[in-house]
């Protein structure tokens, strides 16, 4: 994800691909502020595991459903941009 930067605009959050070319153009992905949050530090080298325990201990929430909640986030970042 090196290839993205994350940031607050206009009141979103918008991860947006810095290298293109215009043969190449990604749209930029708006964000929710969770979703935000988890690309912050999938951005910073966390795993999905660290992630679910983050999701965890914020919400109160069992280890499965935190990683289901992160895979399906993961999944479906990875269906609108290449990582």
């Amino acid at each position: 994800m090196n290839r993205y930067i994350l940031r607050y605009v206009a009141g979103t959050y918008w991860l947006a691909k810095v290298d293109q070319q215009d043969t190449d153009y990604t749209a930029p992905v708006m964000l929710n502020e969770m979703g935000a949050f988890l690309c912050k530090y999938m951005m910073e080298g966390y795993e999905v595991q660290e992630l679910s325990k983050m999701l965890q201990n914020m919400y109160g929430i069992d280890t499965e459903e935190a990683f289901t909640d992160v895979m399906q986030f993961y999944n479906q970042l990875t269906g609108m941009i290449t990582i």
